[in-house]
């Protein structure tokens, strides 16, 4: 019954939460001040949309650059980052990460490549 009974609060908290999302205002807001770092913060590639919304990677890329291909949406791709690049190349060191780091409606977030130990680590819900 103790089992029932925690399943149960389990379940009706996660339908509280899933109605909370859902009545949430939607906001979209760009990412702002983009700077990539990290242990390998030159192994990123930064993609451009040129004609047809096709992609070509940029060769000598600026803050500029990952920063316009960041402000698209949806409707209009401007083209993306590729952090830890070099991942799927033999003798790649997971040990490595890259990062990009700016600020979204005066939040500022980090996003982040794997690294080994992300991949061998596990979730055991509580």
């Amino acid at each position: 019954m103790k089992t029932l009974l925690k399943s149960l609060s389990v379940g009706v908290l996660s339908l509280a939460s899933l109605g909370a999302i859902a009545n949430a205002p939607v906001s979209a807001a760009s990412l702002t001040g983009a700077t990539i770092g990290g242990t390998a913060s030159s192994d990123y590639y930064v993609y451009d949309v040129i004609a047809n919304n096709k992609t070509k990677r940029s060769e000598s890329p600026t803050s500029q650059d990952i920063q316009k291909v960041l402000g698209g949406n949806a409707s209009s791709p401007t083209g993306n980052v590729e952090l830890a690049a070099s991942s799927e190349q033999s003798g790649f060191n997971f040990t490595n990460t890259t990062t990009l780091s700016g600020d979204i409606g005066g939040n500022i977030i980090t996003l982040s490549s794997l690294t080994a130990s992300d991949w061998a680590s596990t979730y055991v819900p509580g």
